[in-house]
């Protein structure tokens, strides 16, 4: 159940950046803090507020463009695909990012190579 939460937050903020929306408006029980918190880290969104039930999420502009193009998952509840600790994935483009769900919470690939775990591969972030 965690994970489609954390699916559908992913797609409100991905539908939100394509209409180009500033301010989302989300239900407190759908949010999952560690995505929350990751998104914060790597400067996707810029803050978010508790008002009641609702959490209220600023998203970040640069320039008045997205900071992401696009997110594209990988991983579904019937197709997952994980990646080994030993296994380097080598990417050539500047402009994305590949997101591990790991036993140590949500990560960027060369961030689990620093830890030396591996983790199931869920999305990747296009900028």
């Amino acid at each position: 159940m965690r994970i489609k939460w954390m699916i559908n937050f992913i797609n409100i903020i991905k539908i939100s950046y394509k209409n180009r929306k500033k301010v989302i408006k989300i239900q407190r029980k759908f949010i999952c803090l560690n995505l929350l918190l990751f998104f914060y880290k790597k400067g996707i969104i810029d803050s978010w507020k508790l008002e009641g039930l609702y959490l209220n999420i600023m998203l970040r502009y640069l320039n008045n463009k997205p900071i992401i193009n696009n997110i594209k998952f990988i991983s579904c509840s019937g197709h997952r695909i994980y990646l080994k600790k030993k296994k380097n994935i080598k990417y050539y483009k500047d402009n994305i990012e590949i997101i591990l769900l790991t036993s140590k919470g949500l990560m960027t690939i060369n961030e689990a190579e620093n830890l030396n775990i591996g983790g199931e591969v869920f999305f990747i972030l296009y900028y």
